[in-house]
């Protein structure tokens, strides 16, 4: 069975499940109106972007990243706030 987003209902294809744009939740608790139910939501990169845009966060979920080249095939990505400036 091919894995769909779940907002537009469009198949995954290899970015989307490279991004993994995944909610899951195995056992919603109190205080939600989903109280006893799981949740499995996969979203495309488009819908995930649409979804994003559309709330307005009063604390920032993004993070910058940079990326380290470590060697010629593998590259490392953090927090841009990890590094730290050394003079040599």
């Amino acid at each position: 069975m091919a894995e769909v987003c779940n907002l537009c209902g469009k198949e995954l294809d290899i970015y989307d499940k490279q991004e993994n744009f995944t909610i899951t939740n195995s056992n919603i608790g109190y205080g939600s109106i989903h109280d006893g139910e799981a949740c499995n939501c996969k979203l495309c990169c488009k819908c995930f972007d649409k979804v994003m845009g559309s709330l307005e966060f009063s604390v920032d979920p993004f993070i910058e990243l940079e990326y380290t080249q470590l060697n010629d095939e593998q590259i490392a990505f953090r927090p841009k706030e990890f590094y730290v400036e050394v003079d040599s």
